[in-house]
């Protein structure tokens, strides 16, 4: 990182990287930062799929429903924070957003619900 290196004190102790405390401060936000800015996008789809779950459930504890009425309500089924192997013969998944998941029943058909 640019700022780290600008600020990286060359006449001290060789143990001593930051010439002060607000420098050092400085450069841990200058690299959390930049971590939030490169995970921004992931996160923003995980909130939505959450948020989209949340409420069609509408307070329920799960629901059926086809596989394009959840795509076209905005679950992007591709990101999700956890999944669980239920059964490895019929390939039965759950997928997990935050608190609430959801999984393949039939062909065309998803259930919703919250964990």
């Amino acid at each position: 990182m640019d700022t780290e290196k600008a600020i990286i004190c060359k006449y001290s102790r060789p143990n001593q990287v930051y010439p002060d405390r607000r420098s050092q401060i400085a450069a841990a936000n200058a690299r959390a930062r930049a971590n939030r800015i490169a995970k921004n996008s992931i996160q923003k789809k995980l909130d939505k799929n959450r948020n989209t779950i949340k409420n069609l459930l509408c307070g329920k504890p799960d629901m059926i429903l086809s596989y394009d009425f959840i795509c076209g309500a905005g679950l992007d089924s591709h990101f999700f924070t956890n999944f669980s192997i239920i059964d490895k013969i019929k390939q039965l998944t759950e997928f997990y957003v935050y608190d609430y998941g959801f999984m393949k029943v039939d062909i065309n058909k998803i259930k919703i619900f919250k964990v």
